[in-house]
Order: structure tokens, then sequence, then C-alpha cells
């Protein structure tokens, strides 16, 4: 009996295995809004989480009913909003504030980048008065200077 050891040889590019086919069933489907909805939750952003919510409780109902009753859910739905115009005020609002605070966030964290940036040159390339000197001893160097 011959034992016969394996190799672990590139597949060629291109092609794919059974197991690198992307699913298309239903599990894969409920798996991929699954972790989509809590990425929705874990990055804040409730409006986006209470549209989808919304919206996919429309499809169910609508789904479930007889076809001549969707007119009178949509009219209804309408009207509810029309009727109770400070839930509609609250959401923009909420939307106009997140909107600010994720704006000012990216901003002072693109300035901390930056802050961040100019510190790790200082100390990567030496700096001194906006002029780049060479480092007396630089133990990564390969001899190769960006100044020459």
């Amino acid at each position: 009996m011959t034992s016969k050891t394996k190799t672990n040889k590139a597949k060629p590019a291109g092609k794919r295995t059974s197991d690198q086919v992307i699913g298309k069933g239903w599990p894969d489907v409920a798996d991929n809004i699954v972790n989509k909805t809590y990425s929705l939750l874990a990055s804040g952003n409730l409006l986006g989480l209470g549209i989808i919510f919304f919206v996919g409780l429309v499809m169910l109902v609508t789904y479930r009913m007889p076809a001549e009753q969707i007119p009178w859910l949509i009219a209804g739905i309408v009207a509810h909003f029309l009727k109770c115009s400070w839930i509609t005020g609250l959401l923009v609002l909420y939307a106009f504030v997140a909107t600010v605070i994720f704006l000012s966030r990216d901003r002072s964290l693109r300035e901390e980048i930056h802050r961040l940036t100019e510190i790790r040159k200082e100390l990567t390339y030496g700096l001194e008065n906006a002029t780049l000197k060479h480092l007396s001893e630089h133990p990564e160097s390969s001899g190769y200077s960006i100044l020459e």
C-alpha cells in the first residue's frame, strides 16, 4: 500500500473550487441580513435600522395580504404619518443631529490622525525647524537615503 502525501499546491487564478462558491440559498441571505443588521447596530445608525425594519414590516404585511387590500394599507400608512407629524419631526431632528455629531467626530478623528502623522515624521526622520536632517544612526536603513 502506498501512501500519498498531500501537497499544498496553489489553485489557478480564476477557477473556483466548491468551497469557494458564494452561497445563494436562503440561509446565506438570512446570514447576510443578520450581519448587516448587527453592523448597523454597532455603528449607531438607528435611523437606518428603523427604516429597514419599517420597510421589512410593510413587505411582510403586503406579502400576506390579499391584493385588493394593499392600496387601503398604503393609504392608511400615509394618513398615519400625516396625522402624527411629531414622529416624523423627531425622526428628521434625529437625522440632523446625528449627522452633525458624526461629522464633528469625523473631523476630530482626522485632526488626531494628522497630529500623530506629524509626530511620527519627527520621530522617524528627525525633523528640526521644517528641514530634514540625517539621523546619526538608523538601524533599519539599508544605505539608501532619500535626501541624497
